[in-house]
């Protein structure tokens, strides 16, 4: 494997790496931060957390999909580069 593909797939998996982070970080501090008043029906502060955590989930379901996707992509051109190497 040459040296610019070696970087560039580190630098691929650093950049899903923080942004895997900071989407976690900001989905829970996010979730501690909303502020519900006191005069509001408790139907709606259920309400206003269920649609919070769905956006929440459907987000981090994108990122795990980058994330296979980017690993399946690098396991199949290793494994074209083992088999070159092993029919030689």
């Amino acid at each position: 494997m040459k040296q610019w593909q070696k970087v560039s797939g580190i630098i691929a998996l650093a950049v899903l790496a923080i942004i895997n982070s900071a989407v976690f970080l900001f989905h829970l501090q996010y979730s501690a931060s909303i502020y519900i008043l006191p005069g509001v029906d408790t139907h709606e502060a259920i309400e206003t957390m269920r649609i919070y955590y769905q956006n929440a989930i459907l987000e981090i379901g994108y990122l795990v999909l980058a994330n296979y996707l980017i690993i399946v992509l690098l396991f199949i051109y290793l494994w074209q580069k083992v088999t070159m190497f092993a029919s030689d």
